[in-house]
């Protein structure tokens, strides 16, 4: 598990703290609304002051329930969103394009597109696989 840098916010009683916004792997993820969920989850066990409006304000959204209803399957996040969802999550190069392959296969309607689009999310999941396991051999030499 990441986390992201610790980001200041109005807590209960108008008091100002920082909290560290911890990621599940997003690897782990075939939908990102799952993804999303799984990340509101595991930072609400740890503050039970977070709230969707929290996220939904940080990410830099107008309607401050829009990642409620992402995550609830009520709206689509789009493409031009992405980059604020990566900012804020401080995503890696790796995760933004894995997180957008998310978003195209949630909203194609073409299931060769959706097929396409599987193909290149297990080709993303085995390079982050390959680029992270070392096998080391007797003789003490690491292979990557």
């Amino acid at each position: 598990m990441k986390s992201a840098e610790g980001l200041a916010f109005q807590g209960p009683q108008n008091k100002t703290k920082c909290m560290k916004i911890e990621k599940p792997d997003l690897f782990r993820f075939l939908d990102y609304r799952h993804y999303l969920a799984e990340l509101y989850n595991i930072n609400k066990e740890r503050d039970r002051s977070l709230s969707y409006r929290f996220l939904a304000e940080k990410m830099g959204f107008k309607s401050l329930n829009y990642v409620k209803l992402i995550v609830d399957g009520e709206r689509n996040l789009s493409s031009a969103h992405l980059t604020e969802v990566a900012n804020f999550l401080k995503l890696s190069e790796d995760e933004i394009k894995y997180f957008e392959l998310l978003l195209k296969f949630d909203q194609s309607t073409d299931i060769e597109k959706k097929d396409q689009i599987v193909v290149q999310l297990r080709e993303e999941k085995s390079k982050r696989l390959m680029g992270t396991k070392s096998i080391c051999s007797t003789s003490g030499t690491t292979f990557r």
